[in-house]
C-alpha cells in the first residue's frame, strides 16, 4: 500500500514540485536577505518571509496532487487522465492511408429480413476481388462485418477501422429480381465518389460482384486484377445461394447452426462440384464439428473428409483466401505447423 501511495506520488510529480519548490525558496531567501539589508528593514523581515515560504509548501504539494501543469495549461489531474486515456485510444487506433477500404455487409431491406446472407455474400465477394489488388489495404472480413447492426456513421466506422474509404450497400429483392445499390465514400468528408443502383437476377451475381468492384478500384486509381467471372446457370446458381447460406449460418458463432451448415453446403458442393469456396468452408465446418469434450477421436475420423474438400478447393482455386484458410485451418488438424503458417499467410 505504501509502495503504491509513493508510485501515485512519483505519477503526478509531487517529489518534483517539492524539490524545485526548495531550490525556488532558497533563492528567494537569499535574494530576500540581500534585498532587505540594502532596504535596512527590520530582522524580522526575514523570519516573516521563511514563514511564508514554509506556509506555502504544503500548498504547493496539494496543488501538484491535485492539478496538472502541461501544454493545455492547468487541469484536474482527472480531466487530464481522462484526456491521457482518450488520446491513448487514437493512438491505438490504426491511421488511415490513401488507399485503405472497409466493404460492409450489404443491408437486406426487406421486410422479413430473409436475404441478409445474400448481402453477406455480395460484399465478401467484392471484398475478395479488392483484396487482391497488391497496393490497396482492404480490411478483413471479420472486421468489417462486425460493425452490422451497430448504427455507427461511415465516419465513425473509417475511423475505428483507420480506412479512408467505405464502400455500403443494400439490396431487396422482389419475386426473380434483386436490385441491389452499391455506394462508395470518402470518409473525410463524407462524400459519394460512386453511387449507382442495378437490377439482377441471383444467377448474374458474381458478374455484379466484378462489375462493383471494378467501379471502385477505377475510382480508386488502382488495377483490379483480371479473373474469369462466370455467369451462374441454374444448379450453379442454387448451389451459391446455398454457400452464402452455409456462409452465413456457419459464421453466426452458434454451434446449433453448425450441422445445418454442413447439409447446406454439401448440397452446394453436390449442385456445382466446381465451386472452390464451398468445398473450403465445408472443410472448415467438418473441423469446427470436432469441438466438443471427445474431439481427438471426432477429429480422427473426420480427417479424411476435412482433407478432400480442402484439397479439392485448392485443385479449384489456389488464389482464394477461403480456399487458403481452409487448407491453413487442415493443415494445423494434422499439425503440419509450417505449411498451416505459410497458408495462413497467403490467405
Amino acid at each position: 500500500m505504501i509502495s503504491n501511495f509513493l508510485q501515485e506520488l512519483r505519477r503526478r510529480e509531487v517529489f518534483k514540485v517539492a524539490i524545485a519548490y526548495v531550490l525556488v525558496a532558497w533563492g528567494v531567501l537569499e535574494a530576500g536577505a540581500l534585498i532587505f539589508d540594502t532596504l535596512q528593514l527590520p530582522p524580522w523581515s526575514g523570519r516573516l518571509l521563511l514563514a511564508l515560504l514554509v506556509l506555502c509548501f504544503p500548498i504547493a504539494l496539494i496543488f501538484s496532487w491535485v492539478y496538472q501543469v502541461d501544454s493545455q495549461g492547468i487541469r484536474r489531474e482527472q480531466d487530464a487522465q481522462a484526456d491521457g486515456a482518450e488520446e491513448a485510444d487514437e493512438d491505438s487506433r490504426p491511421l488511415a492511408d490513401d488507399l485503405s477500404i472497409a466493404v460492409l455487409p450489404f443491408d437486406d431491406l426487406g421486410v422479413d429480413q430473409s436475404h441478409a446472407y445474400i448481402g453477406e455474400g455480395v460484399a465478401e465477394g467484392i471484398l475478395n476481388l479488392l483484396a487482391r489488388v497488391p497496393e490497396l489495404r482492404v480490411v478483413a472480413r471479420t472486421s468489417s462485418f462486425a460493425f452490422r447492426g451497430q448504427g455507427k456513421t461511415v465516419a465513425e466506422i473509417a475511423r475505428e477501422l483507420g480506412v479512408a474509404y467505405v464502400l455500403e450497400g443494400s439490396l431487396r429483392k422482389s419475386e426473380d429480381t434483386l436490385r441491389v445499390v452499391a455506394q462508395l465514400i470518402r470518409a473525410d468528408d463524407d462524400s459519394h465518389l460512386y453511387s449507382d443502383s442495378y437490377d439482377v437476377t441471383q444467377k448474374n451475381l458474381l458478374r455484379l460482384e466484378d462489375e462493383i468492384a471494378e467501379k471502385v478500384s477505377s475510382k480508386l486509381r488502382v488495377t483490379l486484377l483480371r479473373h474469369d467471372a462466370r455467369e451462374l446457370g441454374a444448379a450453379a446458381s442454387e448451389s451459391h445461394d446455398l454457400y452464402l447460406q452455409g456462409s452465413q449460418m456457419l459464421w453466426s458463432g452458434r454451434l446449433s447452426e453448425l450441422r445445418g451448415a454442413i447439409e447446406v453446403l454439401t448440397r452446394a458442393t453436390e449442385m456445382d462440384p466446381e465451386h472452390a469456396n464451398a468445398h473450403a468452408l465445408l472443410s472448415y465446418a467438418h473441423m469446427l464439428s470436432c469441438s466438443d469434450p471427445q474431439a481427438d477421436r471426432m477429429l480422427e475420423s473426420a480427417l479424411p473428409k476435412i482433407e478432400h474438400y480442402a484439397s479439392r478447393a485448392m485443385e479449384l482455386d489456389r488464389d482464394s483466401e477461403q480456399v487458403n484458410l481452409g487448407m491453413a485451418m487442415y493443415k494445423m488438424a494434422v499439425k503440419d505447423w509450417e505449411a498451416s503458417e505459410r497458408y495462413f499467410l497467403r490467405a
